[in-house]
């Protein structure tokens, strides 16, 4: 869902502010996967937006750490957020290309700025190189770029 704040409204012009709430914006491609709690005896809330990294072969966690980073596969695609315990699994749709809103994204910590361990490679770098491209909620396009 998107919102539009319209304001400073007169006879020939008006400025509106625009808040994007979704993560998947434009041009999106999804695959179908497992994804897996293993968090060691924790619940897990599964939100749009959270990136994956793969753990084994057709299976997915959330990325909370930087050692998973080479590891990132794709992008959560939720309609609702998902509360699983530990060891449950449930089928989703990951996000494997596309534009995306990079304001979105459930980081947990990380930043996308956050470097693979032991290379110059960053989690943007790393999701660029997937398909991704990351979209700013920052609009430069009114005359004082404010």
């Amino acid at each position: 869902m998107n919102e539009v704040e319209q304001k400073n409204i007169t006879n020939n012009q008006s400025q509106a502010d625009y808040t994007q709430s979704n993560v998947f914006i434009f041009d999106n491609r999804y695959d179908g996967i497992t994804f897996t709690n293993a968090t060691a005896s924790a619940e897990v809330i599964l939100k749009s937006g959270h990136i994956l990294f793969k753990t084994a072969a057709g299976v997915v966690d959330i990325l909370a750490a930087a050692t998973g980073i080479a590891d990132v596969v794709g992008i959560a695609r939720m309609e609702n957020d998902t509360v699983l315990a530990d060891a449950a699994s449930i089928d989703i749709n990951m996000g494997v290309s596309g534009t995306i809103s990079e304001e979105n994204l459930e980081l947990n910590g990380l930043t996308l700025d956050t470097l693979i361990p032991t290379t110059t490679r960053t989690l943007r770098d790393q999701l660029n190189s997937l398909g991704f491209h990351l979209s700013s909620g920052v609009e430069n396009t009114k005359h004082d770029n404010s």
